[in-house]
């Protein structure tokens, strides 16, 4: 069954219609990824010109005290997969400059609570797929079960209790499907613009399926258990809340609690200041001034080799307690984020960009090390080693002076996950569980037999009550095929009716032949090869009827299925009722009204038995409409 449903909503989804709206997004995103390419490729071509710039400057130096003022440079190269995150990322780039004072300089001093001001947007390929698939996803999901009366018509096609669960489930798959189609689409259009496409661009996918699939989930769950005046509001304030209101609190909150419990860089320089100056004051006391000459006194070598051990180890605490500040406030925004879908994109897409938190700490951690490196350096050419005739030797031998960045994820990414694919089964429990209209006792056995020489009945109910027990009891038997009356004003089958009637003769494992032979006597000629015939209300209600009268059933029983329908749509329908009341077929008309008869004698022979009463149903005599 499930397979049929699947097929279906396959055809669905595949119109004219839906592929050009396809393409139109694969454009759109092309288009935003084209500014993440271009930034990209300029990146790398700035690397060459990086290195050759730096081995320049070294070679204009005459003494190590200038290339200990002037220090080295560190560019950040990001990782290929940044194209596709261009906006969303924390930052756009990152350099930082090492040297023998007490400072650190990266990117503009990002690295105190600034870091954590910006929110990063949506205008890249990420941020774009971001906003376009959840909305499309949350309405396909809605779309799946809003129409009550579709269900009720799909469910007793298919004898499928739970027709919406399998319909919603269908439909997660299929957006999977197309989600990893257009991502496969976006990776091709990156290797005809000449980015390396590596196994990091593989980690995206179980980041954008699970969000998918837990809003087609929440659509469908939203269609099905909402009251239909607050869907469309509920579906809105989910969107907006998710969308905007959580990611914009959780990144506010962060930079709030940043801002009053870390020092800020200014505050940090000033205690590192302080401590080279007391190491400038014990310098001065104890060996007043010194003109840097070939070598080192041993005593310039001794307060040298103190500051090192005492000074310096205390710079190194400063610097080491802020990445330690910072590393532990980025664990808590990855844990919150992990609670909340878009969330859990937003942050785990920022750390595959190779520019978000993680590849931040990473680059603080490189330039820290780097610096004391080049000090190391610096201290043992200036104090220690006489300056040579070929002058000044650089620090940097080869790509030290690059840091390579990776796609990460979060450490928290299975936790994300996790809460993501929990909130979309729960959604699809509610909906299994769920049935449609259902009561829970079983319906009590009507006493009701077909006299002598009797075909058809016309069962006219007290309530509707009474007339909805009969007709569950009569859905329980074998051999016996139950029309309900199907309000089809707002179906959407979103196919031509030849399509729709095959499609649905599968769903019900009808014989599609006999079926046909049905809607011809119904009027609707050929469905398969004639799609002229558009899918109104009575043509939708002529191919479920059709559908269902085929099959070796020996009773037919009608839920007041010509209530308020036209003349012709009841006379067309006697016609083929007629031709399987000849064939042997049992007809059983249910309703709660007796409806004037164009013979009111052939009426009279009737009894009450209970709460309704019966009447042999001659169909060439009465009107049931």
């Amino acid at each position: 069954m499930f397979t049929s449903i699947f097929l279906y909503e396959a055809k669905k989804l595949l119109r004219k219609r839906n592929i050009i709206i396809f393409f139109v997004i694969f454009i759109i995103l092309a288009a935003f990824s084209y500014e993440g390419i271009s930034d990209y490729k300029t990146v790398l071509k700035s690397k060459a010109p990086f290195q050759d710039a730096e081995k320049e400057k070294v070679s204009l130096l005459i003494h190590y005290t200038f290339y200990g003022i002037r220090g080295v440079r560190l560019l950040f190269i990001p990782d290929p997969l940044s194209v596709l995150f261009n906006d969303l990322a924390v930052y756009s780039g990152l350099t930082a400059n090492v040297d023998s004072a007490e400072g650190l300089a990266i990117s503009n001093s990002i690295n105190g609570k600034d870091l954590f001001a910006e929110s990063g947007g949506y205008m890249d390929f990420s941020g774009v797929m971001l906003l376009i698939s959840i909305f499309l996803a949350l309405i396909y999901g809605y779309d799946a079960t809003r129409d009550k009366e579709y269900l009720k018509m799909l469910t007793d096609l298919s004898k499928c209790k739970r027709i919406h669960f399998t319909v919603a489930l269908a439909r997660i798959i299929l957006v999977s499907l197309c989600s990893l189609l257009l991502y496969g689409l976006s990776l091709l259009w990156l290797l005809i613009n000449g980015i390396p496409v590596n196994a990091s661009f593989f980690i995206y996918i179980p980041i954008l399926l699970p969000v998918a699939a837990f809003f087609t989930a929440t659509g469908a769950f939203i269609g099905y258990r909402i009251a239909k005046p607050f869907q469309f509001i509920t579906l809105a304030a989910l969107y907006f809340s998710l969308l905007l209101l959580i990611p914009w609190a959780i990144k506010k909150s962060l930079y709030i609690e940043a801002t009053n419990n870390i020092c800020s860089t200014y505050e940090l320089e000033y205690k590192k200041l302080k401590v080279m100056m007391d190491l400038e004051r014990r310098s001065y006391n104890q060996i007043g001034t010194w003109k840097s000459g070939d070598l080192a006194p041993d005593e310039v070598k001794a307060l040298v080799q103190s500051g090192q051990d005492i000074e310096y180890k205390k710079l190194q605490e400063y610097e080491n307690s802020r990445i330690k500040s910072l590393s532990r406030r980025i664990n808590v925004y990855h844990i919150v984020s992990s609670f909340f879908p878009t969330t859990f994109y937003l942050s785990s897409s920022q750390e595959l960009s190779s520019k978000g938190y993680l590849n931040f700490i990473r680059f603080y951690r490189y330039t820290h090390t780097m610096k004391y490196r080049f000090i190391k350096f610096y201290i043992e050419k200036k104090f220690y080693i006489p300056l040579p005739a070929s002058g000044v030797e650089p620090f940097v031998k080869g790509d030290e002076n690059l840091f390579e960045a990776e796609s990460r994820l979060p450490d928290y990414f299975p936790l994300g996950v996790s809460m993501t694919l929990l909130y979309s089964l729960a959604m699809l429990t509610s909906l299994y569980k769920s049935r449609l209209n259902e009561p829970a006792c079983e319906p009590k056995q009507p006493n009701i037999q077909l006299k002598e020489g009797e075909k058809s009945l016309f069962i006219l109910c007290e309530t509707r009550l009474i007339k909805s027990e009969i007709s569950r009891y009569f859905h329980q038997q074998p051999h016996t095929s139950c029309l309900e009356k199907i309000n089809a004003l707002d179906f959407r089958f979103d196919l031509p009716p030849e399509q729709t009637f095959k499609q649905l003769c599968k769903i019900n494992r009808a014989d599609e032949n006999q079926a046909a032979q049905n809607l011809a006597l119904l009027g609707f000629n050929d469905p398969v090869n004639d799609p002229s015939n558009g899918a109104n209300r009575e043509t939708i209600l002529k191919i479920y009827a059709a559908i269902k009268m085929s099959g070796d059933h020996e009773y037919i029983v009608l839920d007041d299925f010509f209530k308020n329908e036209s003349h012709q749509f009841e006379k067309s329908f006697l016609t083929l009722l007629t031709t399987l009341e000849t064939a042997g077929k049992r007809i059983i008309y249910l309703s709660c009204e007796m409806h004037n008869a164009r013979e009111a004698t052939e009426l009279k022979d009737n009894h009450k038995v209970n709460n309704y009463m019966i009447f042999p149903l001659l169909l060439d005599k009465v009107t049931m409409r």
